[in-house]
């Protein structure tokens, strides 16, 4: 991804406009790792491209609605296994993402993602 010239994040200080460069950037590289260039395996539904059988077969399960794996705690059922681990924070409490600047912990990475930005948003001037 194309880097936005820091001075174009008018009001943030030098610090903040890389950090939300970066957290920019970053996050296109995650969907353009999406994409299927360089894919080789096709789903017989929707023909969508993806990298491994493994890949395929958690795939196809979003079209033909099957989910192997069964929280036993509440009995929500799961097309992947790191769906249902997710999942099962939410009745063991475990929150393994910390935030290094103020310690506060999450469940979830996208979580904590989420939660740097207000560091930079609170950052003194």
């Amino acid at each position: 991804a194309e880097r936005i010239p820091n001075e174009q994040f008018l009001g943030l200080n030098p610090q903040e406009a890389s950090i939300l460069n970066f957290l920019r950037v970053d996050a296109a590289e995650r969907q353009r790792d999406k994409r299927p260039q360089t894919s080789r395996f096709a789903c017989p539904f929707c023909g969508k491209c993806v990298r491994s059988k493994e890949n395929l077969k958690l795939h196809v399960r979003k079209h033909t609605g099957e989910r192997p794996f069964v929280c036993l705690f509440c009995g929500r059922a799961f097309g992947g296994k790191s769906d249902l681990t997710r999942h099962l924070r939410i009745h063991t409490g475990e929150r393994p993402y910390h935030c290094e600047s103020c310690g506060k912990c999450f469940a979830r990475a996208d979580y904590l993602s989420k939660h740097l930005t207000t560091h930079i948003h609170n950052a003194p001037r």
